[in-house]
Formats: C-alpha cells, sequence, structure tokens
C-alpha cells in the first residue's frame, strides 16, 4: 500500500481527526462516534465547497449533493412522486438509487472514482459518504495548495 508514497522533507506531517477537523481528537468526540451518533461526521467545512477556482453551480451541485438534495430516486420516493418499486438504480445493479450508492458504491457509476484515484496515482482508502469524499479530494494533508486546488478542481469536473 506504500509503495507510491513519497515523503517530502519540506512537508511536516500532520494526524487529522476526521469527525472533527477544527477542534481535534477529544474524549467526547470519540464517545459520540462509537455510541452512533454520526451526525458529526457529515460536516464538511464551507471553505471546502465555496472555492472561488468553482464555478457557482458547481459548488451549489457539490452542497445538494452533500446534503442530499439531488433529485435521486430515493428523494424522488420520499417526496411521494414515485412509488417503492421504482427505486432501483438506473445502472440496473438492483439497488436502492441513493447518493451515496450513485456516487460512491454504485458498479457502475461509483467505480468511475476508483478509476479517477487510479489515474492521479493516488493509493487510499475509499471514503464511505459524500462528506468524506469531499474533504479527501479537496483536502490532502502535506501537500502544496496548489495541488489541493487542482484536486478539487477534478472532483468538480468529476461530478
Amino acid at each position: 500500500m506504500l509503495c507510491n508514497v513519497f515523503l517530502q522533507i519540506h512537508c511536516s506531517d500532520l494526524w487529522v481527526w476526521l469527525p472533527d477537523p477544527l477542534t481535534g481528537y477529544t474524549v467526547k468526540g470519540a464517545y459520540t462516534l462509537l455510541a452512533g451518533d454520526n451526525t458529526s461526521l457529515d460536516v464538511v467545512a464551507p471553505n471546502a465547497i465555496w472555492q472561488r477556482h468553482i464555478s457557482l453551480k458547481v459548488s451549489l451541485f457539490i452542497w445538494c449533493l452533500v446534503r442530499d438534495r439531488v433529485p435521486t430516486k430515493d428523494n424522488f420516493y420520499k417526496c411521494c412522486i414515485i412509488f417503492v418499486e421504482d427505486q432501483l438504480c438506473i445502472s440496473g445493479c438492483g439497488q436502492l438509487e441513493t447518493v451515496g450508492h450513485l456516487f460512491l458504491d454504485c458498479s457502475l457509476f461509483g467505480s468511475l472514482w476508483y478509476d479517477v484515484y487510479r489515474r492521479l496515482g493516488i493509493v487510499t482508502v475509499f471514503p464511505i459518504n459524500m462528506s468524506y469524499h469531499l474533504n479527501q479530494f479537496g483536502y490532502f494533508v502535506g501537500i502544496s495548495k496548489s495541488y489541493r486546488v487542482w484536486m478539487v478542481m477534478i472532483w468538480s469536473a468529476c461530478i
């Protein structure tokens, strides 16, 4: 797993507690995470979404995506627009069409992210939700600011 990792002398190592990147690790935060109250995991820093390098319509889509406001079949069912039997993914994989499924788990659409990571030479743990995905793509620790901006622009272009 570490064969493509290159240590950089001019960059310092930094540990980040993802459930609360601003405050860092706390016992209360760890307890909340383990107790099952995962609402703190879905918080994305506003500056991760609203960047001047990304067009406004892309930032709005990312904001909707992270907050599960994208018109998926799951959301249509919640609004009583479609019937329960019509919620299956458009790719034909047989799973419910949710934001997380379409963009991360789907065998057809979600697999595109694996290809993006592979082509960029990034070896990483694949994120479990859209908030982690945005944070992972926009806030790589130990890389230059210009590279982070470039990664956010790629993420935006892929959606």
